[in-house]
């Protein structure tokens, strides 16, 4: 009688060491003891199900975009003129100038330049007209050896690389002062323009 007495506790502790495996879905996790006891039935959540009953398209007014990258970043891009033998067609002092600039666009963009000249404080422009009237300053952009007044930007987002440059003649440069490289004076603003290059549709206002 002893012996069942014993065997029987020594069955009770081995039971009270098994884990059932017990799963709390109230907290997503086990149980300390490894036991979970429900007397009101299992915890279930319940709650509203949506359920989809229309679909509107969303759409996105995407429009033109285009960007030269770096633009206005004068420590990145910049033009310094330095002077140059004088081309047939063009008077001493000559200069000329490039930079190679990236353009992405949405659309495929038609590329122009034009130079704006900037007065120096005492009034004088460095890049003046030059006789009887003539510009004395270009931009164009230069594909291989060849000088272009326009350039085609592909319109698939990727950067295109083209380097646009200036040239200068007959510049009055008695009113400027000697200065390093990095601090020459400002005497113009290099503009980009663009346009597509598709036909325009033109509606009435």
């Amino acid at each position: 009688m002893v012996k069942k007495s014993i065997l029987a506790i020594a069955m009770l502790a081995l039971l009270a060491t098994v884990s059932f495996g017990a799963y709390d879905p109230n907290t997503g996790i086990g149980t300390d003891t490894g036991q979970y006891k429900a007397d009101n039935g299992w915890p279930i959540k319940c709650e509203w199900i949506p359920v989809d009953i229309c679909k509107i398209p969303v759409r996105l007014k995407i429009g033109y975009f285009i960007e030269v990258r770096d633009c206005g970043n004068s420590k990145v891009q910049f033009i310094n003129l330095k002077q140059v033998t004088c081309p047939s067609g063009q008077s001493f002092p000559c200069y000329t100038g490039c930079v190679t600039i990236k353009v992405r666009a949405n659309f495929e963009a038609q590329l122009g330049c034009r130079v704006d000249k900037v007065a120096l404080a005492n009034g004088k422009f460095i890049l003046t007209e030059g006789l009887f009237g003539a510009h004395n300053y270009k931009c164009y952009f230069l594909v291989g050896d060849q000088q272009k007044s326009t350039f085609i930007v592909t319109g698939d987002g990727v950067d295109n690389e083209v380097k646009v440059c200036v040239d200068a003649w007959n510049a009055d440069i008695f009113f400027g002062n000697p200065a390093k490289d990095n601090n020459n004076p400002k005497v113009a603003d290099l503009v980009i323009t663009a346009m597509p290059t598709g036909t325009p549709v033109c509606v009435d206002p």
